[in-house]
């Protein structure tokens, strides 16, 4: 068990193809949650907290591709 930080930004539910790197491995996944602040990522890849990820993903009817660096937390 893992306590996560009181989130106060609306978030929403959504389910957009995700890619990201970790040690220069290509993995895949999930958005599944998203805010102005963050977003959840589910994946089958074990990831420990504060591990660093480079993420990729499209905004569906957005014509840019957006690239991020994110940090592991917990699962909520």
């Amino acid at each position: 068990f893992l306590q996560l930080f009181p989130r106060s930004n609306e978030r929403s539910a959504v389910r957009w193809p995700v890619t990201f790197w970790r040690d220069g491995e290509e993995h895949s996944g999930f958005i599944r949650d998203l805010s102005r602040g963050g977003f959840f990522v589910r994946t089958d890849v074990p990831l420990p907290v504060g591990a660093r990820i480079e993420v990729s993903f499209e905004i569906p009817g957005e014509p840019v591709e957006r690239n991020v660096v994110a940090e592991a937390i917990a699962a909520p």
